[in-house]
């Protein structure tokens, strides 16, 4: 499974979800943040940023 769909696939299921849990489980399975934020950067719209005061969460936006 390439980042891009281990991506869509942790925000569907856990979302919102704060970006530091993202990383956090990316790393247990050898994803670096950098190809996270890649990821991120390339599914654009679909995964939301929300901030909610000192929290942001990612959410799956269809």
């Amino acid at each position: 499974m390439n980042v891009k769909h281990w991506l869509e696939n942790i925000v569907k299921a856990r979302g919102p979800i704060s970006p530091k849990d993202v990383y956090a489980e990316g790393k247990k399975v050898g994803i670096t943040r950098k190809e996270i934020k890649a990821a991120r950067c390339w599914h654009g719209k679909y995964v939301n940023t929300e901030i909610c005061g000192d929290r942001t969460l990612w959410r799956w936006m269809p």
